[in-house]
């Protein structure tokens, strides 16, 4: 009697994503013959169970997107040698509103890897990074009008930026990349 090796086989439902900027999730269906691991670099990406058995379905969950920018992310299901790839895009949030750009203050580049400027006009107070959890990043105090602000270390995602002239604070996101 001579055996045959077993082939392993992965494969998903779908493969892309197309999602809305508010908080919703994808239920994906996952067929095997082997183990597989759910993993996701995103933080703004959860996914539920993240290992299954043979042929099984996960769940991916998104938080909502406060950025007037669309975000993408992958999840990769792998089992053995085998690994799948399915490609989440996230909708621009559709009503955040430019503070920034309407109090002539320019923020660029965004989306950014390695910095981002901000430059004004009218001289700026205060400046306040904060991540999506509240909590602050960098501050800088009676800065120039215009500065760039190292982002290398800082982990991917979304940041909201405090500008302060005058007693005014105007606020705007950024993301990081």
């Amino acid at each position: 009697i001579i055996q045959l090796a077993k082939v392993a086989e992965l494969s998903l439902n779908t493969y892309q994503e197309e999602v809305t900027w508010q908080q919703g999730n994808v239920p994906v269906e996952v067929t095997s013959n082997l183990n597989w691991v759910v993993t996701t670099p995103c933080e703004w990406i959860t996914v539920d169970p993240a290992s299954g058995s043979q042929s099984g379905n996960f769940t991916i969950s998104y938080v909502e997107n406060p950025a007037t920018t669309e975000r993408n992310c992958t999840v990769f299901v792998s089992g053995i040698e085998l690994i799948k790839e399915l490609s989440i895009t996230q909708a621009a949030h559709p009503d955040a509103i430019d503070e920034l750009t309407a109090n002539q203050i320019s923020l660029f580049p965004n989306p950014a890897t390695q910095s981002f400027t901000i430059q004004s006009e009218r001289p700026i107070d205060q400046i306040q990074v904060v991540d999506i959890v509240g909590k602050l990043v960098a501050e800088f105090n009676q800065p120039e009008k215009k500065l760039a602000i190292n982002t290398i270390d800082w982990e991917k995602g979304t940041y909201f930026v405090k500008v302060t002239q005058k007693k005014t604070v105007i606020t705007g996101t950024v993301m990081i990349q």
